[in-house]
């Protein structure tokens, strides 16, 4: 590759060196003479390296240009939001699970404003077309995305340049964990009243059968 390099700075410069050659020439060539049309075949002859220049240049702006944001593959994963989401019939059945159990890295778009996102897909969850799933959603920036991906939001799930599915926003992080504190108090409280009748039944069975062995003895 460094070859390949050098050789193409070497055609340039002496392209380069033709075309400046041909330039004088047709400044200090008589007109009209074969002299000044043999200095404008030399400025010719450099037009074709002007379409490298601009190739080199496009690909050096595009090396330099910083490359999209996105999670650190070692970060722990932190929900931000808790999502219904429902994936497209797939076309072929070798289509049919496109979200692979772990973290899936993809974009959640709504109109035509995206934003960076991945999912917490557990192993016995895997996504199925067509049937909704529950997820949690982790967003790159959920300061800004919570603005528009509050609960109800719609959106579309892209994942490269595929359209996978379409879903709904249930709830931040924060609302979801208070819902479910709210249903784990509900649950303990329910266990507990169902305990506390069960006491209660069993204590009165043993009073009742108290008082009768005691009225038998009186007896």
């Amino acid at each position: 590759m460094k070859n390949i390099s050098g050789r193409r700075r070497l055609i340039t410069a002496i392209l380069l060196t033709l075309a400046l050659t041909g330039g004088v020439i047709r400044v200090f060539a008589p007109q009209p003479s074969l002299l000044r049309d043999f200095g404008t075949l030399l400025l010719v002859l450099w037009l074709p390296i002007i379409g490298n220049i601009i190739a080199w240049s496009v690909a050096r702006w595009h090396a330099r240009k910083p490359a999209p944001p996105g999670f650190d593959t070692a970060s722990p994963f932190e929900p931000s939001a808790r999502i219904e989401l429902t994936l497209l019939a797939a076309a072929v059945p070798a289509a049919s699970r496109p979200i692979p159990p772990g973290l899936f890295p993809c974009v959640l778009a709504v109109g035509n404003t995206g934003f960076t996102a991945r999912l917490r897909v557990p192993a016995d969850a895997v996504p199925e077309p067509e049937v909704p799933a529950v997820l949690d959603v982790q967003l790159l920036r959920p300061d800004l995305a919570l603005a528009t991906l509050s609960a109800g939001a719609e959106f579309v799930l892209i994942a490269g340049r595929t359209t996978l599915g379409r879903g709904v926003v249930l709830g931040s992080s924060g609302s979801i964990r208070e819902a479910d504190l709210e249903k784990s108090d509900r649950a303990l409280k329910d266990r507990m009243a169902f305990l506390s009748g069960a006491l209660s039944a069993c204590h009165l069975k043993a009073n009742e059968a108290m008082d009768a062995s005691s009225g038998d003895g009186l007896a």
